[in-house]
């Protein structure tokens, strides 16, 4: 099964979709297009952490301040369950990023932030790359 084939929910009303890079989007109003549950093709297969640390690396070598303000644990740590992982910050601009690994799925927290326009979730590099570039203005390659 390719990419496109994968069924997709988008959580705005509009139901027109544009890929962009690695990422799906709203053609509409820009909100993200969440992956059915059935999984994420070409997502990151190891630890969640190690995926956060990559794209840390990469986006402040690019000149954008990352902070990490999810934990893993919110029932332990004392966080509310569903912030974003990371909050990223470029140019005057803010962008809250949800980060996922093959086989996990965000929560309902999760995807109502995302559907609504307050962070989006990616599952690999590359889709944090595609992200920062279309919602911070940055002009990342790999």
């Amino acid at each position: 099964m390719t990419q496109e084939q994968v069924p997709v929910k988008a959580l705005c009303s509009h139901a027109q979709t544009v890929n962009v890079g690695s990422g799906t989007f709203c053609q509409s109003c820009g909100k993200r297009v969440v992956r059915a549950k059935s999984g994420h093709y070409g997502a990151f297969s190891g630890r969640e952490s190690d995926l956060v640390q990559q794209i840390k690396k990469t986006l402040t070598l690019n000149r954008v301040a990352v902070f990490r303000i999810g934990q893993w644990r919110a029932d332990k740590s004392g966080s509310d369950e569903g912030v974003p992982d990371l909050m990223l910050c470029y140019d005057g601009r803010i962008l809250m990023m949800e980060v996922k690994v093959k086989g996990g799925n965000p929560s309902v927290t999760q995807q109502w932030l995302s559907g609504e326009g307050y962070s989006v979730i990616v599952w690999s590099l590359d889709e944090a790359v595609d992200a920062c570039n279309l919602h911070l203005g940055t002009e990342i390659k790999l």
